[in-house]
């Protein structure tokens, strides 16, 4: 990928125009290949994967999605991604989760296992309740804060995450100010609502997969604050017949901003 990511967000915008549909916005490469389902972190939307996008498109066939902003409960959450995958006339697809999707993708492949051909866990870990709880607290200050104090924290917290003076961090910063800034309060509820359900009633085991027929790839990053060397090792034991590639020198959102090594990953296991 060459250009800044500025003129490479520019320049998928131009090329593969948003849809929408039943709640669902995504962007569509319409390649020949095999289709690829990119699920967006907690913040993110079709638009924020758009590194993905352009680097894959020469080889699969990329579909970039934000979620329904209304729906709450995994299992919902589920059923709407099949028919939407019917709605684009695909019987089975890949598909990434990363970060907080990684979460909603291994559902998925429970829930909906005949459709996904193949799954990638990306810098993610498995439900538990410290996660409940978190995703319990961020429904309170939603429920009982001033909505536009919420709106004007979560912006701000963008720079704690990208703080560099650099073009690239300005770039991120902006594009995530503008995330927030176009959820309401409703969709953010819903968010906070799908992290909930999932970390308080889903239980996944090794054996919920023995029938599923497909290929999965578990990529770590080695300075991952979010998710620790236990729970990394807890992930290869859930999941033992996965491939599993560890990016020794990268950190949890080097995901959005340096992504190259982990595009390379995620063409090589799929084509």
């Amino acid at each position: 990928m060459t250009g800044s990511p500025e003129t490479q967000y520019r320049q998928f915008l131009a090329q593969y125009p948003l849809r929408q549909a039943n709640g669902w916005r995504w962007v569509d490469t319409g390649s020949a290949g095999a289709p690829l389902i990119l699920l967006p972190g907690f913040l993110g939307e079709a638009e924020t994967s758009f590194l993905y996008v352009l680097a894959l498109a020469p080889h699969l066939r990329v579909i970039s999605v934000s979620y329904p902003p209304v729906i709450g409960q995994v299992q919902t959450l589920g059923a709407s991604f099949a028919v939407f995958l019917d709605g684009l006339g695909i019987s089975h697809a890949a598909i990434l989760g990363g970060s907080s999707s990684g979460f909603l993708a291994q559902a998925f492949l429970r829930q909906i296992p005949t459709r996904i051909s193949a799954c990638i866990l990306s810098h993610t870990g498995f439900p538990g309740p410290n996660r409940a709880r978190t995703a319990r607290f961020g429904l309170n200050l939603l429920r009982f804060l001033p909505f536009g104090l919420l709106h004007w924290l979560m912006q701000a917290s963008v720079t704690a995450y990208f703080p560099a003076r650099t073009p690239t961090h300005a770039f991120w910063r902006g594009h995530f100010r503008e995330v927030i800034r176009r959820q309401t309060q409703e969709s953010l509820i819903s968010r906070f609502a799908l992290m909930e359900d999932i970390h308080t009633n889903y239980h996944f085991r090794p054996d919920d997969l023995s029938a599923w027929q497909g290929d999965l790839l578990i990529m770590e990053m080695r300075h991952d604050h979010l998710t620790n060397p236990a729970e990394q090792a807890a992930m290869r034991s859930l999941y033992p017949n996965a491939t599993v590639h560890i990016f020794d020198e990268t950190a949890h959102y080097d995901s959005v901003e340096r992504p190259d090594e982990q595009i390379k990953v995620i063409r090589d296991f799929l084509t």
